[in-house]
């Protein structure tokens, strides 16, 4: 028996689902099965039975449960310990950072923390926020810094640290023909092709929901994989995009794209330090999140 079967169980119950487990634990519902299976043969009983469209424990799978359930926390209680007493013994700040953060807003003021506090160490990671939250929750990272979603907000076993505001905008090719209209609204992005990066990623979860506020659906997406080669495929004249306006400001003083807002679309989301609720965090996490909270690069956004 394994720490992720022990989770899968436990997800499967929580959810009365294989299907509401693996989305729950971003995974697969064939990788569920199999560690639900995987169980059933090392006990040599059955956990489940099926009742209707859900799934219910038997009396073994609820002795099972139990015994998951505590070791779970026994594991994490553990894990904990031992992280927090790594990190105080060698003065390091372990973090991740979706990729818009990490890409334009952390590398600066890494380079002034390391100046205050040369004796730090720092593990810093770039990922979509899925994989930040599987992170964090294996306590291989403290914390994460990761933009407003839907699905962030509703996340009730975590702490949201607002840090900073990140205005956003459309951006489009310098000779669009929205770069002549005074009023642009959300209904004129419909039809034209909307370039958006993965479904990973945080920017484009914040830009479709806004239109699906306004019950709108956009017609035409393409996916570019990164906010990188979105900028690019905009420059490009492959199409129009919303963006952080920190993220293009360097591409819109050199006129090659043009930055607009949309009339009755909020494009403004917040950034959030993210951490487990049952996560305390360290002197050194402290210092680092204050400063970053005070930095003046983050207060221009």
């Amino acid at each position: 028996m394994d720490n992720e079967k022990i989770v899968s169980l436990c997800a499967v119950v929580e959810t009365k689902s294989m299907s509401g487990a693996a989305r729950k634990l971003f995974c697969s519902q064939p990788a569920v099965s199999k560690h639900i299976a995987a169980l059933e043969s090392e006990f040599g009983c059955s956990l489940f039975t099926r009742q209707g469209k859900t799934l219910a424990l038997t009396e073994s799978g609820r002795r099972v449960y139990a015994f998951g359930t505590r070791y779970l926390e026994d594991y994490r209680q553990l894990q904990s310990a031992l992280y927090h007493l790594r990190l105080q013994e060698n003065h390091c700040i372990s973090f991740g950072a979706t990729n818009f953060i990490g890409t334009y807003l952390i590398p600066q003021l890494l380079a002034s923390y390391k100046e205050r506090h040369p004796d730090r160490q720092i593990v810093f990671t770039i990922d979509f926020w899925p994989n930040l939250f599987s992170l964090l929750m294996r306590n291989e990272i403290s914390f994460a810094l990761a933009p407003q979603t839907d699905d962030l907000l509703a996340q009730e076993h975590l702490d949201l640290i607002p840090v900073t505001k990140d205005p956003m905008c459309l951006v489009l090719p310098p000779n669009h023909p929205l770069t002549r209209r005074r009023v642009i609204r959300p209904e004129d992005l419909l039809r034209i092709p909307l370039l958006v990066p993965q479904p990973l990623s945080a920017t484009r979860q914040f830009v479709l929901e806004q239109l699906a506020a306004l019950s709108l659906t956009p017609q035409h997406l393409i996916d570019l994989g990164t906010a990188q080669a979105v900028k690019q495929g905009v420059i490009s004249g492959m199409g129009i995009a919303v963006l952080s306006r920190r993220s293009v400001r360097t591409e819109e003083q050199a006129g090659l794209v043009r930055c607009r807002d949309i009339s009755g679309m909020p494009l403004v989301r917040a950034l959030y330090v993210v951490k487990r609720k049952d996560r305390a965090l360290t002197q050194e996490e402290q210092s680092w999140i204050d400063m970053l909270r005070q930095s003046d690069d983050w207060k221009q956004l």
